[in-house]
């Protein structure tokens, strides 16, 4: 990737710690609607004028509650950025619990006749999508958006699973002008913050304080039973991280980069352990061994890999008298593909279970190769499940669970190592569906044993045309041209 010396220091030298005054929702200026092009890239068809993030803490029914709070603004400057009118808000939702998101709010802002009017976002611009089994998507679309417009927004989401931080961007394709990150994490929470990008992020560290409070109640007396409630109440320490940044240039277009979203300025906070009082440490993946076992001795994982029931007399039958290696991959690679089709969902566990899926003939990612894993393995080929974060979800670089969202298989014989991915039907060995070609996966063993394995293809694609044409005296041709296109 070229980028220019010059360039990348002036961006570095814009990049300042913000102690602009604070924003309020709702409170737009004459100047930002006023505006025609961003100051510093006339090129930005929209840009974050400012951006608010708070992660905090709170005690609620006897549990942590993890708490986020957004508040954007966003200035949209030709029509190529109308696409910003359309925003989007992840949320875990299962049969385990569902986060939720509350107080969304938002408006459009356009300056009419000299005057500033409003358009506020309603009801019917604002719907869920279920993306897979464990989470959803809040999409929400602004009414009465133009070049020219601004939107101002804000909305919390509540988590019962305290131990989860999203991956927080803080670089976009669009230029940033200022915004504040803070996160105010208890004691007891340790995370590893993990950093991703080229730009400086210079985040600031103090000790905050917390408390949590919770009413018991007792029963005393033995014929007249009284009752008592009795407010209790722990102090703790918290771990307060601010990052403050403004003139944040937007991440340009680079020709021959497979995916630029991996190269986006990011923190990501990883549990590293959870400690509370008078209770035993739990750690979680401070190790790409942990992480291999944790994920193996998964019963919607390696449990999965391990049924083999379900699918023993159809591999009888498809591979009597096959002694090949090559040629029994190639068809239990082929059965699973016509048996069992993917339903669009990512992960790298099973969804409905490998055995539903095999009889119902469909399922996630997960559901398919796992089982794909299992019947390679069950016909005494040396198959692993990969780990692979698809190129929608950036890069795991360090020892991680949560970088990972979708599985394939690797088998190994003679000539070397098969990568395979039934969930597409036209997908053929070492040549992966687009969405995984995302630099390296994770093989893992059983052991806890695990290894990089490079995704990219070996093999160059050919695209070959080739022509058969004769001129006629009068300048026409006449002819066949055939082409060939080779791997992806």
């Amino acid at each position: 990737m070229k980028f220019s010396a010059f360039l990348i220091m002036l961006s570095l030298l814009m990049i300042s710690t913000s102690n602009a005054q604070e924003v309020k929702f709702g409170k737009v200026s004459k100047a930002e609607l006023e505006q025609k092009a961003y100051p510093t890239d006339s090129s930005a068809h929209a840009a974050y004028l400012h951006r608010d993030i708070k992660i905090t803490y709170s005690f609620v029914s006897g549990s942590f509650l993890q708490v986020k709070e957004v508040h954007e603004r966003i200035k949209i400057y030709d029509k190529e950025g109308l696409d910003y009118a359309t925003q989007k808000i992840t949320y875990f939702s299962s049969s385990r619990g569902r986060d939720k998101v509350s107080g969304l709010k938002g408006y459009t802002y356009n300056l009419v006749d000299g005057k500033i009017e409003d358009s506020k976002l309603k009801g019917d611009g604002i719907f869920d999508e279920e993306l897979n089994k464990n989470w959803s998507q809040r999409k929400f679309t602004f009414p009465d958006v133009k070049a020219g417009s601004v939107i101002d927004y804000k909305y919390t989401v509540s988590s019962e699973y305290y131990s989860y931080i999203d991956e927080l961007p803080l670089q976009f394709f669009i230029p940033v002008k200022q915004q504040h990150l803070f996160l105010s994490i208890p004691e007891y929470f340790v995370f590893k913050p993990k950093f991703k990008g080229y730009l400086p992020m210079n985040p600031s560290f103090r000790v905050g304080a917390g408390s949590a409070r919770w009413t018991t109640r007792n029963r005393e007396g033995w014929s007249q039973v009284n009752t008592k409630f009795e407010n209790n109440e722990v102090k703790f320490k918290t771990n307060i991280t601010e990052y403050k940044m403004s003139n944040v240039p937007a991440l340009k277009p680079e020709p021959f980069v497979n995916n630029m979203r991996n190269y986006l300025t990011s923190v990501k906070y990883e549990i590293e352990y959870i400690k509370f009082p008078n209770s035993p440490i739990k750690t979680y993946s401070t190790s790409w061994e942990k992480v291999a076992k944790d994920i193996y001795q998964s019963s919607s994982f390696g449990g999965e890999i391990n049924k083999s029931g379900y699918y023993e007399d159809d591999l009888v039958a498809l591979l009597q008298g096959v002694s090949n290696p090559v040629e029994k991959i190639a068809r239990i690679f082929t059965h699973v593909k016509s048996k069992v089709k993917w339903n669009g969902y990512t992960g790298f566990r099973a969804d409905q279970g490998v055995r539903k899926a095999y009889k119902e003939g469909a399922g996630n990612a997960g559901d398919i190769n796992l089982m794909l894993v299992s019947m390679l393995n069950h016909a005494n080929l040396n198959a692993y499940p990969v780990l692979v974060s698809t190129r929608d979800h950036g890069i795991p670089l360090f020892p991680t669970i949560q970088g990972f969202n979708y599985v394939i298989a690797a088998v190994k014989v003679d000539k070397g190592i098969f990568l395979l991915d039934a969930t597409s039907p036209n997908s053929v060995p070492n040549v992966l569906p687009f969405r995984t070609l995302n630099w390296t996966g994770r093989l893992i063993t059983k052991d806890g044993n695990s290894v990089s394995i490079n995704l990219m293809p070996e093999r160059k694609s050919v695209d070959m045309m080739m022509m058969n044409v004769s001129l006629n005296t009068d300048g026409s041709i006449d002819g066949t041209c055939k082409q060939r296109l080779t791997n992806h």
